[in-house]
């Protein structure tokens, strides 16, 4: 089981989420592909390729979310994960402050 499920997730709704993770690879495959409709046809001819800009959303977007991503996970979560806060390192207290950070109550 992915270490960020089981982390997160009761063991009893581990195989119910663990879809999500295929659906966020899926879901960004996807929005990557899709973007590719921005770049104009070979057929509209070399000048209409010089002339797009539309290069920068393709390439931008996924680097704009991939830095967002790992600003994210540096900056928010900076504990070890709850599972390790338990088992190794014994601090209780420290893992109910990030189940509530996870859970946001």
């Amino acid at each position: 089981m992915n270490k960020a499920l089981s982390d997160t997730v009761p063991n009893q709704f581990a195989q119910a989420y663990g879809i999500l993770v295929n659906a966020g690879i899926t879901g960004g495959i996807f929005a990557s592909n899709f973007l590719g409709v921005l770049i104009p046809l070979e057929e509209e001819g070399q000048e209409a390729m010089l002339a797009d800009t539309n290069w920068r959303v393709v390439y931008g977007f996924p680097i704009l979310l991939a830095l967002y991503t790992i600003l994210v996970t540096t900056f928010k979560f900076k504990k070890l994960s709850i599972s390790d806060l338990l088992k190794d390192v014994n601090d209780s207290e420290t893992a109910l402050k990030e189940i509530r950070k996870v859970y946001r109550c």
